[in-house]
């Protein structure tokens, strides 16, 4: 994999944490009580895109091409997402009072 300087990391990681910002708000608008807010769903979505960043290389997986550090990124971030809405949504139904 080639070295990456440091100006490139931070511009790269600005540039993913403001369109994970904007799709934090529209999640949030989307999923009203459901989602965490605009800056939890923000939140999640960070720790869903690096952390899978940092987890799959440890299980041998390798990425060699910015599109899929990308599409990787962002599936992992969407699908923590989705993961926490559908706990919240069945714990909220499962311990609901009425």
């Amino acid at each position: 994999m080639p070295s990456i300087d440091m100006p490139t990391i931070i511009i790269g990681s600005t540039i993913i944490a403001c369109i994970l910002l904007v799709s934090g708000f529209a999640l949030s608008n989307m999923l009203d009580e459901d989602g965490f807010g605009p800056f939890g769903n923000t939140a999640v979505l960070m720790f869903g895109f690096f952390g899978i960043l940092k987890a799959l290389p440890e299980f041998g997986l390798r990425f060699y091409t910015l599109p899929s550090i990308i599409f990787v990124g962002f599936g992992g971030a969407f699908g923590l997402v989705m993961f926490m809405v559908i706990v919240k949504a069945a714990l909220s139904r499962m311990f609901s009072e009425g």
